[in-house]
């Protein structure tokens, strides 16, 4: 069976034969129905169309918000501005404290003035160069706060690093007052200066006269300008005054009671006092002399006299018989003469430009005036600059938050690329799908 059926299909189907004649045949159909050629087509052309979207203008784009730098950088200006008004003020205060400047000198103040101004400066240039000069896909929002909070960063570091060595400044300029004027640098060449003035002004011609300035021999220098300005604005007499007439058995001329007036009544600020002083010298030389003696009894006696500190002491504190009784006819006035008032440690000299007779030493009224107002001004420039550092550390938490996802903030800025932050958001394709 099998071999009649393969000798049926190769008589009726000759594949060789059967396959030259469908090619040949798909040959000539392909060469029948070939495409004309262009100078065979129709000349005329279809008649135009008109174009629906020619007149349709081209699409806008949205116009990009270049304001954005303007506005931060007016905002920072401001914001600066605020915190460095409170440092600005106390540096002003200090400049134009007469005190503070002779013997503190400008630097500390015209450092803070420098510091906030530099700092406003400061921020609005690199504000300007950051929306500018600086790449678009790099305007990020974290590049302008990272900015913002170096500028105030660095004010706040320069205002502590100011404000500790303005404090080391005012203790020493205090102590050096207070305790070691003679020898302290910035007041040394004032002392000196106020010691000749103050040996002229004792004299007996130069008391008569309103002011060391009408007395014989007197020059007028700087010094002598800035001493009377600081001796009326303190209302002081003396500048760390050496009370070289104790050493020669009497005390200096102005603090000698005139005769006729009672002791316990005496002011040394009333002018009819004053002007009965300087009418009665012959009397303030003689009670010089008494004075004089008073001292040497006292000193004799008190050789003689017990021990305050020994053992016994307190018991023989009130005994009548620890110093010999004075002469009683001149003890009273010569004692009242060499006792300091309430509160001093010694005696006052006259006033150098009036007749005042203020009971107040320049050199501690200037040291308290340089402890008050220097203080002031380091705790200002101090919690000032701890402000600013603890606003940029509250700052950062706060992109740590925003980082976390916790809150979003969105900025726009300018024609960006999609890498830019401040324009759009970024998205993600993973796996086929997008994500925000």
């Amino acid at each position: 069976f099998w071999l009649k059926l393969h000798s049926w299909q190769s008589r009726d189907l000759n594949y060789p034969s059967d396959f030259d004649s469908v090619l040949s045949m798909t040959t000539r159909t392909q060469t029948r129905f070939q495409p004309a050629r262009p100078s065979s087509m129709l000349q005329e052309s279809a008649p135009s169309q008109p174009d629906p979207f020619s007149e349709v203008q081209p699409l806008l784009e949205k116009p990009a918000n270049t304001n954005i730098g303007f506005y931060l950088l007016g905002f920072g200006v401001i914001l600066l501005a605020m915190t460095s008004i409170i440092p600005v003020s106390k540096a002003v205060g200090l400049l134009l404290d007469p005190t503070f400047v002779y013997f503190m000198g400008t630097s500390s103040a015209y450092g803070v003035i420098f510091i906030c101004v530099g700092s406003i400066f400061l921020y609005s240039f690199l504000m300007h160069f950051f929306t500018n000069c600086v790449r678009k896909d790099k305007r990020t929002t974290q590049g302008a706060v990272m900015l913002v909070s170096s500028v105030v960063s660095l004010e706040g570091l320069a205002l502590l690093l100011l404000a500790l060595m303005l404090l080391r400044d005012v203790e020493e300029t205090s102590r050096g007052l207070r305790y070691n004027v003679a020898s302290f640098g910035p007041s040394r060449d004032l002392w000196i200066y106020t010691q000749n003035l103050t040996l002229t002004r004792s004299t007996a011609e130069c008391l008569s006269h309103r002011s060391v300035e009408d007395c014989d021999g007197f020059v007028r220098t700087d010094l002598a300008q800035l001493y009377g300005v600081l001796e009326a604005t303190h209302m002081c007499s003396g500048f760390g005054w050496v009370n070289s007439s104790n050493s020669l058995g009497g005390p200096p001329p102005q603090q000698i009671v005139p005769a006729g007036v009672n002791a316990s009544d005496f002011q040394w600020n009333n002018p009819n006092h004053l002007s009965l002083m300087s009418q009665n010298l012959s009397v303030s030389r003689k009670t010089q002399e008494e004075a004089s003696n008073s001292i040497a009894t006292l000193l004799r006696k008190a050789k003689s006299s017990p021990r305050f500190d020994s053992p016994s002491a307190p018991l023989r504190i009130g005994s009548e018989h620890k110093l010999a009784p004075f002469d009683q006819e001149r003890t009273p006035f010569a004692l009242w003469d060499m006792t300091p008032p309430p509160g001093a440690t010694g005696m006052y000299p006259p006033t150098l430009f009036s007749q005042a007779g203020y009971q107040n030493s320049c050199d501690g009224s200037f040291a308290r005036d340089i402890e008050y107002k220097g203080g002031s001004a380091v705790d200002a420039f101090y919690y000032e600059g701890l402000f600013l550092l603890v606003g940029v550390i509250m700052e950062g938490f706060f992109r740590v938050a925003t980082m976390c996802g916790i809150t979003r903030l969105r900025v726009r800025m300018g024609p960006t690329s999609d890498k830019d932050l401040w324009a759009r958001e970024k998205k993600y394709v993973k796996e086929g799908i997008l994500l925000k």
